[in-house]
């Protein structure tokens, strides 16, 4: 897209498909982080009920490291991201691989695991919660009767050492 009324066609796409896919150059980079900051993306994407996934080639070359820095950058937590590695001009992703927002998207991805991680367990802990509740009174119960055995027990024991005495 080379054009800001380009962009138009991204919206009347949405009103039709639930599904859009725009090829965004790094040259673009720019016309798509004014047009989206004008048009209030967030409030746009509630309005349309969608979300919005950049998916972003990178290379070794430093213009598409920039472009997925800048983006993530203006975007933050609006939107989500998915980074390919292209290897068809090369197989070195040395910039990517040393760049911040690498580390931005790797601590992202952690930070996500954990979170589900936690919320994972918890519903683990809250399905097991009738059986644990189970098996701890059930223990009760035999600890009781347990007792309760030996003092019977006890108390036959000593019925006998009367009857022997007699």
């Amino acid at each position: 897209m080379s054009k800001r009324r380009d962009l138009d066609a991204i919206f009347a796409a949405l009103g039709k498909s639930n599904l859009v896919v725009v090829d965004c150059r790094a040259a673009s980079t720019d016309l798509f982080i004014d047009f989206f900051n004008e048009i209030d993306l967030p409030a746009m994407l509630t309005a349309f009920d969608a979300k919005l996934t950049l998916v972003m080639p990178v290379n070794h070359e430093s213009d598409s490291v920039d472009q997925v820095q800048r983006l993530a950058d203006q975007f933050g937590k609006k939107c989500n991201y998915v980074v390919v590695r292209n290897a068809a001009h090369s197989d070195s992703f040395a910039l990517f691989e040393s760049s911040e927002v690498r580390a931005q998207l790797i601590q992202t991805l952690r930070i996500q695991f954990e979170r589900e991680i936690h919320h994972s367990l918890e519903r683990i802990q809250e399905a097991i919660a009738p059986y644990t509740r189970f098996v701890r009174a059930e223990r009760e119960k035999m600890l009781e009767m347990e007792g309760r055995c030996k003092h019977l027990k006890l108390e036959i024991e000593r019925l006998k050492g009367k009857l022997e005495n007699i």
